[in-house]
């Protein structure tokens, strides 16, 4: 929160002088489309011609890999709209937990104003940094393939729209139209070509970064013991009776409740949860309102319901990595599995847990014996890759947590050995220069007029349809096709949210 205060001074000196360098500047503004204002300059240009003039051997291969990359990037990024589209109209409760717009541009701090907790803090310094590294790239390598191609670069330069700064390079269009539709694609894909290397290489930089800065300080849960219950089969919610009549009234149940009255109040990731008890077949279960709400539509047709299994671990509330049973260290997920083994149900133990401020806290925490096995002793949590608990993640949310298994195991909890501060700060901002520079890559690929992929896929259907008329309609239909999903998206987020 420290830091927050020197990046907000940062924004406002660096408004003032962007500002005060555009007023002095304004004679040499170029304005588009009257809102969208350009600042040309002749910095780069040497490099641009330098490379994209030298290197022919290694161009000509990348003729061929950059527009299948292209077209690899569009499939890639129509099916994860369909994908988000389909996912959401399944679960539009889902909009409640992610909370951000699905159409958005990212902007510094959306994090604070939509208190969006799953993701790092978006500070103006990680927005103006990760800006420049994907604009250089993306427009630097539309340059220097439109070089290769002996189509001239008049200028680069930035330009911005409203608040929001852009860097960009503009070749001679006119020749530009005149090359082959296959050079044309190339020239145009080569921005996200390039923002997908360099998302690669700074996936490489955060292993290196993870491995020489971080230390493994205990294991990481990411729920607790979940089952299924048939919500015909409730009885109860908190001391609210329920019975067959009222079963369509079961989700006004817990929401009047987690905002007025619960049983218990837990943490998870370090945000306070009310949980309420619900009472079915005799046997107790805990219930949270968000995740009541995802499963909405089988509370009304009576089915089954997730809920939170009367467990040790979230009756103590635990929360945090676990880095110390009694007095054995526990590094990872085999370690806390081999010493579990050791206790038996009633056996009260000592679980020290450490926050995501380094903070460490404790718990004595008394073991219950297994439903499957009386003899065996349980803590009550749960990781995402059990088959249990694998329904919870489903669609966008279980692609994105392959893709941050690969930067890191996700059951592993990691100590900064340095200043934890400067450490945590780094980190985030290479994440965010990850997410950032793939996001740009797909989205630019996405076949709409205001993006590239919209041009490569009408010089596409040109290609093969051979007439100017129906790639024209094709593009049409592919773009209201789109926009009509973005439409569909924001009307389903105010509604939800």
């Amino acid at each position: 929160m420290k830091f927050l205060y020197y990046d907000i001074i940062f924004l406002i000196i660096f408004c003032i002088f962007f500002v005060t360098f555009l007023i002095r500047k304004r004679k040499n503004l170029k304005v588009e489309s009257r809102i969208f204002f350009l600042y040309p300059t002749k910095v780069g240009l040497k490099f641009i011609n330098y490379v994209g003039l030298r290197y022919k051997k290694f161009f000509r291969v990348m003729e061929y890999i950059v527009p299948a990359t292209g077209y690899l990037l569009m499939i890639s990024s129509v099916w994860l709209f369909f994908e988000l589209l389909r996912t959401m109209i399944q679960l539009p409760a889902l909009f409640k937990v992610v909370k951000v717009p699905p159409i958005m541009p990212i902007f510094p701090y959306f994090t604070n104003v939509f208190k969006v907790s799953y993701l790092p803090p978006f500070y103006f310094t990680y927005w103006i940094v990760s800006i420049a590294i994907i604009a250089v790239v993306h427009e630097f390598a539309h340059g220097i393939f439109a070089r290769h191609y002996k189509v001239r670069v008049k200028s680069t330069g930035f330009g911005f729209l409203g608040p929001f700064i852009a860097a960009f390079v503009e070749p001679d269009e006119k020749q530009l139209r005149k090359k082959s539709n296959k050079a044309q694609i190339t020239v145009l894909a080569a921005g996200s070509f390039a923002n997908l290397i360099t998302t690669i290489v700074f996936i490489a930089i955060m292993l290196l970064f993870v491995k020489v800065f971080f230390a493994p300080a205990g294991v990481l849960f990411d729920t607790y013991m979940v089952t299924s219950i048939n919500a015909s089969d409730i009885t109860k919610v908190g001391s609210l009776e329920i019975n067959n009549e009222s079963i369509g009234n079961l989700l006004t149940a817990f929401k009047n409740f987690d905002a007025n009255y619960y049983d218990l109040a837990i943490s998870m990731d370090s945000e306070s949860v009310n949980l309420t008890k619900i009472i079915a077949n005799n046997q107790t279960f805990f219930g949270m309102t968000s995740l009541i709400r995802i499963q909405e539509a089988n509370i009304k047709k009576g089915g089954e319901i997730i809920v939170f299994e009367n467990t040790p671990a979230i009756r103590t509330g635990l929360s945090g990595a676990i880095n110390r049973i009694n007095s054995v260290k526990i590094n990872n997920l085999n370690d806390l599995k081999r010493e579990m083994v050791k206790y038996k149900p009633g056996e009260t133990i000592n679980i020290e847990v450490v926050d995501k401020d380094y903070k460490t806290r404790n718990y004595a925490v008394a073991l219950d014996a297994s439903k499957d096995n009386k003899s065996q002793a349980i803590l009550g949590i749960a990781f995402l890759s059990d088959a249990q608990t694998q329904s919870i993640a489903k669609g966008i949310l279980s692609y994105a947590r392959k893709i941050g298994e690969k930067l890191r195991d996700p059951h592993q909890f990691y100590r900064p050995i340095l200043n934890p501060s400067l450490i945590v700060f780094i980190y985030n901002l290479i994440w965010w220069i990850i997410f950032l520079n793939i996001s740009i890559a797909l989205v630019n690929m996405l076949p709409l007029g205001i993006f590239d992929g919209g041009r490569v896929f009408y010089l596409s259907a040109l290609a093969i349809t051979k007439s100017k008329k129906k790639a024209g309609i094709l593009f049409k239909i592919a773009t209201t096709l789109i926009l009509l999903i973005f439409a569909i998206l924001t009307v389903m987020w105010f509604v939800n949210i």
